[in-house]
């Protein structure tokens, strides 16, 4: 089994490509009220506070509430002193304060405002001093108040979490002409989430999965997400199909603050800056595109100071040749011969005359399988021995038709894992030997239970004090994160693609195999630089 799993990620490099929840959804107001008390942020504008016998105001971000009262309202011990509770039970009850001795009475709305803004107690007496002052707008005041109303009980969790359970969500092509893959990607999906509780679920919390049918077209995953998100109000969002053309499914997250983990698209392109709440796992068509030329243009026996770009007129490889185009530049390479052709009108024996006329050392071919492997043919009887580089995703099997004297001067980009370790995959051969599960579609069941360990990941860390916005800030700090399955996964604030890079491949075509050029390359950003100050 070990031995076939292996195998089938080997290969799978080639062909990359009802829950009750009504006491789970806080009121907007209560969102705004816990951003506050939690972050010491508002999206109704800045908060501050003054520190007591000082006149320094400084941003509330410095000191919120959860900081010293815990997140759960129940106090905490910092620095020798010892914050009270501030649920609304401790609130609303006559105690003694643990820093001076002195009883006070119950707090009401107005007496818990002057607290906040004027830091005097019920009796109009002045709290300790490590009480921080706040500024902050009567509305703030009210999301504030309407939050601690319901800090530390069942209700202050967010949509799709309840006491026992996580609700998760996954949009995939159940019907039409990718009903097969999405079965297969469900049944990984499931046998994991089985796995998973059988052993005791997250602090507590089993997972329990919703899956809505995109119906194989990029209008029914759009409406598959939306209810997801409207209708079953899942906590998050992950190892969802999302085909190329669809749009909008990073807005409509974004817009109810849900998180999307490692959907799969065959090429992500995120927003800059980048949404908030998506990650990606691996990178798009553009950035492995760019991956071929910083090898190219850094490979001690190439270095071409001349090279062509032949692309076919789709979309895909329009953005394939952008990526080319821009790290070319990054280079200072020159481009003696541009040309974009649409498919099945071009003249292969003429574009290699054309090349060979141009003097260019090196081509990057951007077109569908069948084009490249034609190319590949004319260029071996035009006598050419300059190296071919493509996508490794748009060759797919047509790489093994090419002549074989080609295959190692043909040389691929492919956002795979390359001699993975063992270890690193132990988990997915249990899955398969004790789980029983089916691992038959590497090429998309390997990046959807890569999403399952991030999202796994990011619970874990999380711990049973879970949010969206804990769990997006957790998923932000992952750094060098390996599931066997994909490269190691790396996400900043800014970053929101995992792996930004390939491993280069060439072409072994009587072994009908690929052999490992590179390790992976992360292609550099900036200024133009000279050929020879390449590194």
């Amino acid at each position: 089994m070990k031995i076939a799993i292996l195998g089938l990620l080997i290969v799978a490099a080639t062909f990359l490509p009802a829950v009750d929840q009504s006491d789970g959804s806080l009121e907007s107001s209560q969102k705004r009220g816990r951003l506050i008390y939690q972050k010491g942020k508002s999206p109704a504008g800045k908060i501050t506070l003054l520190l007591t016998n000082s006149d320094v105001e400084m941003p509330a971000t410095s000191f919120p509430c959860a900081y010293c009262h815990g997140e759960n309202g129940e106090g905490t011990s910092e620095g020798g002193l010892e914050p009270p509770p501030v649920r609304w039970s401790d609130l609303t009850a006559s105690a003694q304060s643990e820093f001076t001795r002195r009883q006070r009475g119950p707090y009401d709305l107005d007496s818990l405002e002057a607290a906040i803004l004027a830091g005097r107690d019920p009796e109009g007496k002045i709290l300790h001093p490590g009480m921080p002052r706040y500024r902050m707008s009567g509305g703030q005041m009210e999301d504030l108040l309407a939050y601690l109303k319901i800090l530390g009980q069942r209700t202050d969790l967010d949509p799709g979490i309840t006491d026992h359970s996580i609700l998760l969500g996954s949009a995939l092509p159940l019907s039409g002409v990718k009903a097969h893959a999405g079965a297969r990607v469900r049944h990984a999906l499931e046998v994991w989430a089985r796995d998973l509780n059988g052993r005791g679920g997250i602090f507590g919390r089993t997972l329990e999965l919703r899956f809505e049918d995109t119906r194989s077209t990029p209008t029914g995953t759009h409406d598959a997400v939306e209810r997801l998100i409207l209708g079953a109000e899942v906590f998050a969002l992950f190892a969802c199909h999302i085909p190329r053309e669809s749009n909008g499914i990073e807005t409509l997250a974004s817009r109810h603050g849900v998180p999307v983990i490692g959907p799969i698209t065959i090429s992500p392109r995120p927003r800059i800056p980048p949404d908030p709440w998506c990650f990606y796992l691996l990178p798009s068509i553009y950035d492995q595109a760019r991956t071929l030329v910083e090898f190219l243009c850094t490979a001690e026996d190439m270095k071409p100071r001349r090279v062509a770009v032949v692309s076919a007129d789709l979309s895909i490889h329009n953005e394939a040749r952008e990526g080319v185009l821009r790290q070319l530049e990054v280079f200072a390479t020159e481009v003696v011969l541009d040309r974009i052709y649409r498919p099945g009108s071009l003249d292969f024996n003429q574009l290699v005359e054309d090349i060979e006329t141009a003097d260019a050392g090196a081509v990057f071919f951007l077109g569908p399988g069948s084009d490249t492997a034609r190319f590949s043919l004319a260029t071996t009887i035009g006598g050419g021995k300059y190296p071919l580089l493509t996508i490794g995703s748009a060759i797919g099997r047509d790489a093994f038709i090419i002549p074989p004297e080609r295959g190692p001067l043909t040389l691929l980009s492919f956002p795979t894992s390359i001699g993975t370790d063992e270890k690193d995959l132990r988990w997915l051969m249990e899955l398969a030997e004790e789980g029983g599960l089916r691992f038959d579609l590497p090429s998309l069941q390997g990046p959807a239970l890569a999403s399952a360990r991030l999202l796994l990941e990011g619970l874990k860390r999380s711990g049973r004090r879970l949010s969206r916005q804990k769990l997006v800030e957790i998923l932000e700090g992952v750094r060098g994160f390996r599931t066997g399955l994909v490269p190691a996964l790396t996400f900043s604030p800014n970053q929101r693609i995992g792996a930004l890079g390939s491993h280069l491949l060439s072409i072994d075509v009587e072994g009908g195999r690929f052999k490992p050029v590179s390790d992976w390359i992360t292609p550099r950003k900036g200024d133009a630089i000279k050929v020879g100050d390449q590194r």
